[in-house]
């Protein structure tokens, strides 16, 4: 089945299909306060990294019935952010006025 980024013509529909990826994708994201030293911010990624591989932590997944844990690295996290923070002007307004909606 194709993605939908695949299915849209416009720039600006591409955009709009980025965005919702992303936002699916960042659903479980963890993030840190913006002004966090660079060297604890890695520190908590490679952290998080090695207790979300560890053995202990994939059998206490597998015995809560749940999937497995993909995860992605914080730099990773961090470029779909910024991406997903680089919209048209249009289509922030857009998200703006949905999100006040929903209030």
């Amino acid at each position: 089945m194709p993605a939908l980024s695949e299915l849209v013509k416009t720039n600006f529909s591409k955009k709009i299909a980025e965005y919702i990826a992303a936002e699916a994708e960042l659903s479980r994201a963890i993030f840190s306060p913006p002004k966090l030293p660079k060297d604890t911010t890695e520190t908590l990624r490679q952290t998080l990294l090695k207790a979300l591989g560890s053995q202990e932590f994939k059998q206490k997944v597998a015995k809560m019935k749940r999937d497995e844990f993909d995860p992605l690295p914080g730099g990773e996290v961090a470029k779909m952010v910024a991406s997903a923070l680089d919209v048209p002007p249009k289509l922030k307004e857009t998200l703006i006025e949905l999100a006040r909606k929903r209030r």
